[in-house]
C-alpha cells in the first residue's frame, strides 16, 4: 500500500528513527575504530617497551594510594584519552571502562583504582623512556603529574565508604580569564 498524505506524519516519524539509528550507529563505529586502532597499537608498542626504563621504580606511596581509590572520574579531551589507553591498556590492572562519556568535546570516563595503578605505573615508565620521543615523554610526564597529584591529595585526607564523591581527575587546563572579564555575570 503507496503512502498517502494521511501516511506523511507516520513516514516522517520512520525517518527521523532512522536517521537517529544512523547517527547512532557512525558514533558507535568511530568509537569501536578508535579503540581497536588504540589496542593494536598497544599490543604493537607493549611488545618493545621494558619493565622499568632506566632503572626507574614508581612512586610506591602514590601506587597504594591509587589502589585505594574505589572510583575516580576522569575528563579529557579524546585524544588525551586514547594517549592514557594506548600506554596504560596492556597493563594486567587496567580495565577498560564499560562506559565512556562525551559531552562539550571532552571524554569522561569513571576508571578504579586499580586502573589508576595501572595508568600512573605506566605514564611513570614512559615519561622516563627515551626511545618514545620527547614529545610523548612531554604527554606522559604531565598527565603522570597532575593524575600523582590528586591521587597524592586523596591519600592526604581519605575518606572511606559512601562518605565522599568520586574523585575527578580535570585534564584540561586553560587560562585564566581577562580581570575585568571574571567581574562580568
Amino acid at each position: 500500500m503507496p503512502f498517502g498524505r494521511g501516511n506523511r506524519k507516520q513516514l516522517r516519524s520512520i525517518t527521523d528513527q532512522l536517521t537517529q539509528i544512523t547517527t547512532g550507529l557512525a558514533a558507535l563505529e568511530r568509537r569501536v575504530t578508535g579503540q581497536q586502532y588504540t589496542l593494536d597499537q598497544m599490543q604493537h608498542d607493549t611488545k618493545a617497551q621494558p619493565a622499568h626504563p632506566n632503572g626507574q621504580e614508581p612512586d610506591l606511596d602514590t601506587l597504594r594510594a591509587a589502589a585505594g581509590v574505589s572510583a575516580a572520574v576522569l575528563h579529557a579531551h579524546r585524544d588525551t584519552w586514547e594517549f592514557v589507553v594506548k600506554h596504560a591498556g596492556a597493563d594486567q590492572h587496567f580495565h577498560v571502562p564499560g562506559k565512556v562519556r562525551e559531552a562539550a568535546g571532552v571524554v569522561i570516563v569513571h576508571v578504579s583504582g586499580p586502573s589508576l595503578v595501572a595508568i600512573l605505573t605506566s605514564l611513570g615508565q614512559v615519561k622516563q623512556d627515551p626511545a618514545v620521543g620527547i614529545g610523548t615523554q612531554a604527554l606522559a610526564h604531565h598527565l603522570h603529574q597532575r593524575i600523582s597529584r590528586i591521587v597524592k591529595g586523596i591519600a592526604a585526607d581519605p575518606v572511606s565508604g559512601d562518605q565522599g564523591r568520586p574523585a575527578v581527575i580535570r585534564i584540561d587546563d586553560r587560562p585564566k580569564p581577562p580581570e575585568n572579564d571574571a567581574a562580568r555575570p
